[in-house]
């Protein structure tokens, strides 16, 4: 699989952008403030969307390439948007598991977001802030192909979507969701 174009963004101009085309350096207005991504194991660039993307494989069982940035200070869990482009190479329906995406902070509080796809071809996309709010959806990738993943949301309406290709994927309403102590991760 390969990923490309992350974005984190509290507003209109990307608060954090990381192009991912053959380096782990970010953009965006914060930018100046995050060290670079971190890439464990084999870093294999591939061609993208827009220049390069990383690709993410499984060499062996403990051996796999994963993407850490965990230096991003000054992130809103009151709303947000985290986007990225996505090219598996497995089938959605292929009987594995797929570890796609895994957001917290350090101490693992309760503001994370993560993304799997299941044994049963579901994809979980999950928000939690202080309940989570969840979205299973099986028609989201196809293999080989490019999709951008876009998941926002947003503590005034308790708004949490999922966007493919721009489009709404999936919309819950959970304002019971957010209980905001700290406004930053």
């Amino acid at each position: 699989m390969a990923a490309c174009l992350a974005t984190v963004a509290s507003a209109v101009t990307p608060q954090y952008h990381l192009p991912l085309d053959g380096d782990t350096q970010w953009s965006g207005r914060d930018a100046a403030a995050a060290k670079p991504a971190i890439i464990h194991g084999a870093s294999k660039w591939t061609e993208g969307v827009s220049g390069k993307a990383l690709r993410v494989t499984r060499h062996a069982y403990d051996q796999v390439t994963a993407l850490v940035a965990d230096s991003l200070p000054n992130v809103s869990t009151r709303h947000g948007t985290l986007a990225f482009w996505f090219r598996p190479e497995w089938d959605q329906l292929d009987g594995e598991k797929h570890y796609l995406l895994s957001v917290h902070d350090a101490k693992w509080r309760p503001f994370r977001i993560y993304m799997v796809k299941g044994t049963n071809g579901q994809l979980d996309v999950s928000f939690v802030e202080s309940k989570q709010v969840q979205h299973l959806r099986k028609d989201v990738f196809q293999k080989g192909v490019w999709t951008h993943i876009a998941l926002t949301w947003d503590s005034t309406d308790g708004n949490v979507c999922l966007y493919q290709d721009g489009k709404l994927l999936a919309r819950k309403s959970a304002p019971a969701a957010f209980d905001i102590k700290e406004e930053l991760v």
